[in-house]
């Protein structure tokens, strides 16, 4: 099913976010269940109903984890089932010849001043917002394609095929090989506006960390080896996909 290849795009760190959330709300259930029970314990003087509560509160831990679980999990699969889509058709509009997401997560966006020449044409499309910008990022066989959230739909912010003109570098102040503080800097030299540099950070750095190696990996292989041209993007299988999409959201949501 879709909603399952949404789950898997989720990054580890996320789901234990999700996870972390679902249990500090049973927490929260069975200790409030247990501090009723003393109370009531104590005004009754009857050890019987704080020992019942005790006993009671695994009980109410997992029902109402799983019932926090059970409402934070489909959220998840619709934002990225939806960040999935739109990051798939601006990949088609920027000519991608293969449009299978390799990774997908969220970050944060910076477009750098001293790298890209043209800066005024970004600051006009983009004013005073060009720092910081909470973004989806997402990898394709053959493009990156980074969008961020908008009154009325979404904002492509950086999107460009890996080819010749596209260069990535990283920085970290640790030094190590998986850095927490991981820093990626993409540029891309567009014919038209010349150098656009931009710096992707996120608050999960196994996604980052992962971001960084397979993009290595796609730039070290030349892109006639990386995508099969025979197969014309956006055909029938993205349009079936798109269909598969929009009825696993009306399935979550009715769930």
């Amino acid at each position: 099913m879709i909603s399952e290849e949404a789950w898997r795009l989720i990054p580890p760190e996320e789901k234990i976010a999700i996870l972390s959330k679902a249990h500090a709300a049973g927490v929260m259930w069975a200790l409030s269940l247990i501090a009723v029970g003393a109370t009531l314990a104590i005004s009754f003087q009857s050890p019987l109903v704080l020992w019942s509560s005790i006993l009671s509160s695994p009980i109410v831990f997992q029902f109402s984890a799983n019932r926090r679980w059970r409402s934070l999990r489909p959220i998840s699969v619709i934002e990225y089932l939806a960040a999935r889509s739109v990051t798939r058709r601006y990949a088609y509009a920027i000519k991608s010849a293969d449009l299978e997401i390799l990774l997908l997560f969220k970050g944060y966006l910076s477009h750098e001043p001293d790298g890209t020449d043209a800066f005024e044409v970004y600051t006009q499309h983009y004013g005073d917002e060009f720092q910081n910008i909470p973004v989806w990022v997402a990898l394709f066989p053959d493009a990156v394609v980074v969008i961020s959230e908008q009154i009325g739909g979404a904002n492509l912010e950086f999107g460009h095929v890996i080819n010749a003109r596209f260069k990535m570098r990283t920085e970290s102040g640790e030094g190590a090989e998986y850095a927490q503080d991981l820093s990626v800097l993409m540029e891309y030299d567009d014919r038209n506006y010349g150098k656009h540099l931009v710096r992707l950070e996120t608050q999960y750095p196994a996604a980052i960390n992962a971001f960084n190696k397979k993009l290595a990996e796609i730039l070290s292989t030349p892109r006639a080896q990386r995508v099969d041209f025979d197969s014309e993007a956006g055909g029938e299988d993205f349009l079936q996909s798109q269909q598969n999409l929009k009825e696993t959201i009306q399935n979550v949501v009715a769930t």
